[in-house]
């Protein structure tokens, strides 16, 4: 049971380590901590090839007392406070700063366009960093350029009443705004005055169908 949990723990551990380093190589950021993560869990291979020999040699020669296997012992807390001062040292390296050439915001922006994200009423900044595999800290630097969180949805959802305006949709302005996730008509029409220049009842009378126009 021992080398199959420090098997499986090794194999599991040497695939999060590679998605790591491919995930640091994507940001365009240096991939050293991956590295040392990987030189981790080969050193568990050696201590799991250890243990296999200790085994084998207790099934085919004699039982092993803990003097015997003081060795192994002797390994596996090495590795053990190993692993506690590289995961102390990890603490102390602070996050490197977002750099221009690696900006994910248009990317972003582009998935919470193309993918509605700003319809769910409910929606914070945690939930959308999670929908977009981020972390809130980088996903708030990000958009900080382009209005923040709030004006990034806010605007993302006037801009899809003003589609619905411009499709000749009629229900009432306080339906559209709440359709598109708006928790208020005071927020709605901020958000809608920032992004479109305008008020949203004037942006209707501006795009009312010809017939209506005709009628009056």
């Amino acid at each position: 049971a021992l080398l199959v949990s420090l098997a499986f723990y090794g194999w599991a551990a040497w695939r999060l380590a590679q998605g790591y380093e491919a995930w640091l190589r994507e940001r365009r950021r240096q991939v050293a901590p991956a590295r040392r993560l990987r030189w981790l869990v080969a050193a568990l291979a050696l201590l799991v090839m250890a243990r296999a020999g200790y085994t084998l040699f207790e099934l085919t020669v004699r039982p092993l007392d803990y003097f015997d296997l003081f060795a192994f012992y002797v390994m596996l807390g090495a590795l053990g406070t190993w692993l506690g001062i590289e995961s102390w040292r990890a603490t102390l390296v602070p996050a490197p700063p977002l750099q221009p050439a690696e900006d994910p915001a248009p990317r972003w922006l582009a998935a919470i366009e193309a993918e509605a994200l700003w319809c769910d009423p409910a929606l914070t900044a945690d939930g959308l960093a999670r929908k977009l595999g981020t972390n809130r800290a980088y996903l708030s630097q990000a958009l900080a350029p382009h209005g923040g969180f709030a004006g990034v949805i806010g605007g993302a959802r006037a801009r899809a009443v003003a589609r619905w305006i411009e499709a000749g949709r009629g229900e009432d302005l306080l339906s559209l705004a709440l359709e598109a996730g708006f928790g208020s008509k005071a927020s709605f029409n901020r958000a809608f005055q920032d992004a479109l220049g305008t008020s949203p009842s004037a942006y209707r009378a501006s795009h009312r169908p010809a017939k209506a126009m005709l009628r009056e």
